[in-house]
């Protein structure tokens, strides 16, 4: 193996003077960002979104459910309900 002593700084800046570099690809988002499109928000509190989750208790093998409200204007958390099970109203 032939040490030749250039590190990647130097080999960027000599393609670059030669015009061999590629574009820089774009990075899209996996999960764009989805706003509600038939209402118009204006302000705080006009429009929430609740978002279920529910995770493990290793040590008490068992399942808990967190229920967050959302503000759709701001991204903020108003309130969350954290339980052990979540009953749907009928």
């Amino acid at each position: 193996m032939v040490w030749c002593g250039f590190n990647k700084k130097k080999v960027h800046r000599l393609c670059k003077e030669l015009n061999v570099l590629r574009l820089q690809r774009i990075v899209k988002p996996k999960y764009p960002r989805k706003i509600v499109q038939n209402r118009d928000i204006t302000n705080s509190n006009s429009l929430w979104e609740v978002d279920i989750k529910y995770g493990y208790i290793h040590g008490e093998d068992r399942f808990f459910y967190i229920a967050s409200f959302l503000d759709v204007y701001d991204r903020n958390i108003v309130e969350y309900h954290l339980k052990p099970q979540i009953k749907m109203p009928v």
